[in-house]
This record gives C-alpha cells, sequence and structure tokens, in this order.
C-alpha cells in the first residue's frame, strides 16, 4: 500500500523537524563499507561547508563495526584539505575493545556503534569547502568487520 500524498507530507515535516532538534550539528554523515571488508587502498572522503570562520568545533569519527572485527583498535590515516587545497595529515588510532575484549560502542544484534573524538576545539581559518579522507591503516589489506565510518563535526557553544 502507498501512502496518501498527505502521510508523505507529514514525514517529511517530521524528518525535518528531527533534523532541526540537533543545532550543534554542522555536519554529520556515514559512508557504507561495502560487504563490511575495507580494502587499504579505499579511500573514504566527506566533503562539508564551513561558513562561520569565528567557531570552534569538535571534530567526531563514528565506526560501527560487528563482531567478526578481529581487533581491539583501528588506525586511520587522516587527510583535511581546505577550500584553498592546501592539506594536512595524520595518522590517528581508535580505541573500539578494552583488554578483556568486550567492545565499548553501543549496540545489539552484534553491530556495534563508536563515536570517537578526532580533535576538539577545531579553528577552520577559511570559509567553504572542506574535503576529509579517511584511510585505515591496519597491516591488513582487506580489513573486515567494518561496517560503516563516519564523521560528525559540531559547534562548541
Amino acid at each position: 500500500m502507498r501512502p496518501s500524498g498527505a502521510g508523505l507530507i507529514t514525514a517529511l515535516v517530521l524528518v525535518v523537524a528531527v533534523a532541526a532538534c540537533d543545532p550543534a550539528r554542522v555536519f554529520d554523515e556515514y559512508r557504507p563499507i561495502p560487504g563490511a571488508t575495507w580494502a587499504t587502498d579505499s579511500v573514504l572522503s566527506f566533503s562539508f561547508n564551513i561558513a562561520r570562520t569565528t567557531q570552534n568545533n569538535n571534530i567526531w569519527f563514528n565506526i560501527r563495526n560487528d563482531q567478526t572485527y578481529e581487533y581491539s583498535n583501528l588506525w586511520l590515516f587522516v587527510t583535511l584539505e581546505s577550500p584553498s587545497g592546501s592539506a594536512v595529515t595524520d595518522t590517528v588510532q581508535l580505541v573500539l575493545a578494552d583488554p578483556s575484549g568486550h567492545w565499548l560502542g553501543k549496540g545489539f544484534s552484534g553491530t556495534y556503534d563508536n563515536r570517537l573524538i578526532y580533535r576538539r576545539n577545531v579553528f577552520f581559518p577559511e570559509s567553504g569547502r572542506y574535503t576529509l579522507r579517511l584511510r585505515h591503516g591496519m597491516r591488513n589489506d582487506l580489513l573486515r568487520g567494518i561496517t560503516d565510518a563516519g564523521v560528525r563535526i559540531e559547534k562548541i557553544n
């Protein structure tokens, strides 16, 4: 059964209302990892606009893993490119499980959501379109068990 036009409008209004309830969000997006297998040469790219250069922000990584992930951590190579084309690359370790092997993320049914801080109090000096790229830095060419990776940028109030 197809929803009526009024039903679609109601659903759209609800989606917009929920999105508007997050005033700190500047950017929040996930990318699925096909087959939960992340190839070492596969780069996830996230582009976002910064309008206010006077606003400081926090940058978070959102990582979803399933029970087949074999490690307690995840190394990432992170490149942030500014609107003018200058780029900075960083290497980051994210901890996904404690030393006993207990997953730290929230989840059920074998999938765990991890929201991990990358940088606090970040100042973007230029307005315009930035691009953040993620590539895994683990030793395996094919990294199994990471189902999604995302980036969240939020204003500091």
